[in-house]
């Protein structure tokens, strides 16, 4: 399936085996088939290994972010979850000590609000099933609340943790847009050591 992301277009495709190829003029990354799912961002797959011209698999010093709403579409992969926008009550709270909780009903939504803990402001009880907020956060959101509305308070953190996971496919681009050779990263040796590979 062809994808347009990140300024460019990639051809992303998954195999029975529950392996997913991403690729890019000649470039081809490697990844498992299984899609996650963001509160904010939509689905993502995790990409960790690239291939060389010899189809010789090397693996990334950093794992990187591949988000698309159109991964969720390929044949062959395993979706962790569908997209729904939950919403909550700030009446569903209650105060101990300097932060508001109140019960996390589902592993679904444990797992959604654990993708977006922020340390003490957002933090997810997971033994007790609850979500804690900062007396700032909670008094902050609205009374009818979604986690959208926790992006739109927290979006400067947010968008600074997601940075350097997308990064490579931005460098990607602008070489691209200039003509450029691709240089991706390598670890090798238990990232003691790094190397390049040009493509």
């Amino acid at each position: 399936m062809e994808v347009q992301e990140y300024h460019l277009k990639w051809d992303i495709t998954a195999t029975p085996d529950g392996k997913m190829y991403i690729t890019q003029q000649g470039l081809i990354f490697k990844c498992d088939a299984f899609v996650y799912l963001h509160p904010f961002w939509s689905y993502y797959v995790n990409v960790s290994h690239v291939l060389d011209a010899k189809y010789n698999e090397h693996l990334m010093p950093l794992t990187q972010g591949f988000y698309s709403q159109k991964l969720a579409n390929i044949p062959n992969v395993t979706v962790q979850y569908t997209q729904k926008e939950y919403k909550y009550d700030k009446m569903s709270f209650s105060r101990y000590k300097m932060y508001y909780y109140m019960p996390i009903v589902s592993k679904e939504e444990m797992d959604l609000f654990e993708s977006i803990e922020i340390p003490n402001r957002l933090i997810v009880d997971s033994y007790n099933a609850n979500l804690l907020l900062s007396r700032n956060l909670y008094m902050d959101l609205p009374e009818v609340w979604t986690m959208q509305d926790i992006y739109k308070l927290n979006n400067v953190y947010y968008d600074q943790e997601k940075e350097p996971q997308e990064m490579l496919w931005y460098t990607i681009a602008l070489a691209r847009k200039n003509n450029m050779p691709v240089t991706i990263p390598l670890s090798t040796h238990e990232y003691i050591e790094h190397s390049v590979l040009e493509l």
